[in-house]
């Protein structure tokens, strides 16, 4: 074999096979640099902030703002931009304003039902005292949020909500507070849960005619009244039987 032959073995001694060897682009744009693979590529699908979110839970929690501060209605894009989400992410959760509104219900009369519970439970030096307190806070909190009231009890028939119905766990802390007061001697020998019941048609009788405005005067007149019911209730839960001792 010739010098030649003999020198091109040589230079090929102990060279591996060869990386392919791609043209450079002319020009060394971002794009470029995203194909060569020294640039990540922002297209590439990220995890969204709102993914992060509890969307359900801000929503309920939105939506009972927004009654508290606008009254009746709002609108789902309102819940959206206080969640921080878009209304198509707040779509795949509820499949409409009534979906959510019935999730609002939920929660706060589960929120009330358990402050009713705290407050009934265990003993107490003023059982009547604590039942007048809790129908006073109970006008007081429909005076302060009529939108979550009416949502709560009187919700609008043509929104497609399902009945408002007073939960069981709510009478039966109402019916607690009833019983200690009894052991006073007030409504002795009636039933705890019909004395409950009649607190409770009383109260929110008189919420929904200052609430409509079915009573004459202005609002704080109206309000007043329906606080004064709660006392005369209460009074009335306070006398005892003819012969059981007067009035306490």
């Amino acid at each position: 074999m010739d010098d030649q032959g003999r020198s091109g073995d040589s230079d090929q001694r102990g060279v591996g096979p060869q990386a392919p060897v791609f043209p450079l682009p002319g020009k060394l744009n971002s794009r470029n640099l995203i194909v060569l693979g020294f640039l990540e590529d922002d297209t590439v699908a990220r995890p969204r902030k709102q993914d992060a979110l509890n969307i359900p839970e801000r929503a309920v929690e939105a939506a009972i703002a927004l009654l508290r501060t606008d009254g009746r209605d709002f609108a789902l894009s309102a819940v959206a931009r206080h969640v921080g989400c878009s209304a198509p992410a707040l779509y795949s959760h509820f499949s409409g304003k009534n979906d959510l509104l019935a999730a609002v219900r939920a929660a706060v009369f589960r929120q009330r039902t358990q402050a009713k519970a705290a407050r009934y439970a265990g003993p107490s030096d003023d059982p009547v005292g604590r039942l007048r307190a809790g129908g006073h806070d109970y006008v007081a909190f429909a005076e302060e949020n009529p939108g979550l009231y009416r949502l709560l009890y009187a919700p609008n028939h043509a929104a497609g909500l399902a009945p408002a119905m007073i939960p069981e766990a709510s009478l039966s802390a109402l019916e607690a507070g009833v019983r200690a007061a009894q052991q006073q001697g007030g409504a002795a020998g009636r039933d705890a849960r019909d004395v409950a019941e009649l607190l409770w048609f009383s109260v929110h009788g008189a919420i929904l005619m200052a609430l409509d405005g079915q009573l004459p005067g202005p609002p704080a007149a109206r309000w007043a009244r329906a606080h004064r019911a709660v006392d005369t209730a209460i009074a009335l839960l306070s006398v005892r039987a003819a012969g059981e001792g007067g009035a306490t």
